[in-house]
């Protein structure tokens, strides 16, 4: 009996590493033809500024414009979109980051986007660093912005590229993370939100061929319109950036508001 349990659990195990082999290489495949959407609009009445990971670059999406940054520009004229995110970006780096901006630029933004997290859960950071690193950033952000919108983390372990015991590790990370983030926003006084869910109730993982991009890790293009629309929905995005874009027409032709609740 020991042996056949020794076999199959040697056979999962080199079924998650193959798995992640093939994630990795596609990730890193969509991340290498991926650019950051951003505007620079020589007379913006409004501009955002984006911080954080390869979810802020749009990796996944089939199109820059099919990004989050991408869809505001689309909806609202005259936004300035200044988009620092990089793929594998941590807390720290978003601080770091931030930083940097208000160092450099003086600038002063209407909203930050702030895409972060998830990498943070995959590499299991500490809780008081993610609490120390969290209080750092945001306060840095009240400086830059006049509106924070954080994006959480949607449960990792969910994907389809992590098989149990990993899973089960990933979605427990990222619940102790979330739980710090949410807390941290709260405190903050920023919207925070939530992509996260248990098992069963995760909009993602029930249509992994519609919300997943191919290496199965990261937002489709579907993903991103439907977490914009959330944004939406759950802050006051759209009275912060003013009017959105009126359609054209041919001539002869005739949200529940929240601070880090949910």
């Amino acid at each position: 009996m020991k042996a056949i349990v020794a076999t199959v659990l040697t056979a999962a195990a080199l079924l998650q590493v193959w798995r992640l082999k093939v994630a990795v290489a596609r990730g890193r495949a969509l991340a290498a033809q991926a650019r950051p959407f951003a505007r620079d609009d020589k007379r913006p009445r409004r501009s955002v500024l984006v911080l954080g990971d390869s979810t802020g670059v749009g990796v996944g999406a089939e199109r820059a414009a099919d990004s989050i940054a991408g869809l505001i520009a689309a909806e609202f004229e005259d936004v300035r979109v200044v988009n620092l995110a990089r793929s594998g970006a941590q807390l720290a780096d978003a601080y770091a980051t931030a930083r940097a901006v208000r160092d450099a630029e003086g600038a002063q933004f209407d909203v930050a986007l702030l895409h972060v997290g998830g990498n943070d859960v995959l590499h299991a950071t500490a809780t008081p660093h993610l609490r120390q690193t969290c209080g750092l950033l945001l306060a840095e952000l009240r400086s830059l912005a006049g509106h924070t919108v954080w994006l959480g983390a949607a449960n990792v372990g969910l994907s389809p590229t992590f098989l149990p015991p990993l899973s089960w590790w990933l979605t427990r990370q990222g619940r102790r993370a979330n739980a710090v983030f949410r807390s941290a926003a709260r405190r903050a006084g920023i919207d925070y939100v939530e992509f996260f869910a248990e098992r069963g109730k995760d909009l993602f993982s029930s249509d992994v061929q519609r919300w997943y991009a191919a290496d199965g890790i990261h937002p489709s293009s579907r993903s991103y319109r439907h977490c914009y629309e959330q944004i939406k929905r759950m802050t006051a995005l759209a009275s912060w950036l003013g009017e959105r874009k009126r359609p054209r027409h041919r001539s002869s032709q005739g949200v529940q508001h929240t601070h880090a609740t949910r």
